[in-house]
């Protein structure tokens, strides 16, 4: 069976884990690096959505309506909304491949994108609220974008353009994942 580990702090909108360290977790405000055993509460870090740079660990994302980013484990976070506007920013995702850009979905404002590890942000032609991002985690100019009542938008071109590829029957698409050739929303 599998075994659950309990978070300090109660309800848990959004984690990240390090994909070289299962050991170390953030969890909305909190990091264990020891499995779960132990909670540390940060200054930051809670979320609607997190994402971790896969190739160095000290850096962070999380998204609640702005974006904050750590690059020392969590000690200290900054706000990066530069090109965001008054964009209310509930889901994150960074391409594994270039850890640099990065995605952000925002409750009537569409989606944005970064180059530049979240220092600055341009928004990119999906004119929905989005709640769900995912960069495909084995092609890096593969991104879809679940969205309020549109279905789901898919770019090849690493976001650059967006296209709807879902029914907008599907009603609002909070999160995507991918398992083998399988999309799910």
């Amino acid at each position: 069976g599998a075994t659950f580990v309990a978070v300090a702090g109660g309800g848990i909108l959004s984690m990240a884990m390090d994909p070289n360290d299962p050991n170390v977790v953030y969890a909305d405000g909190f990091k264990t690096t020891d499995g779960g055993a132990t909670w540390v509460e940060q200054g930051g870090g809670l979320g609607f959505s997190m994402a971790m740079d896969p190739t160095d660990s000290n850096i962070v994302y999380a998204a609640d309506i702005e974006i904050q980013k750590t690059t020392d484990g969590g000690k200290t976070w900054r706000r990066f909304n530069e090109g965001l506007g008054d964009a209310q920013i509930f889901s994150l995702a960074i391409n594994p491949f270039n850890p640099k850009v990065l995605f952000a979905g925002s409750v009537g404002d569409g989606a944005f994108k970064s180059v530049n590890g979240g220092r600055t942000w341009t928004p990119i032609d999906i004119d929905s609220s989005v709640w769900g991002l995912l960069v495909d985690p084995d092609d890096g100019d593969i991104v879809y974008a679940g969205s309020n009542g549109n279905g789901v938008y898919k770019s090849t071109d690493g976001g650059d353009t967006f296209a709807r590829v879902g029914s907008p029957e599907v009603g609002v698409v909070f999160s995507i994942v991918k398992s083998g050739q399988r999309l799910y929303a």
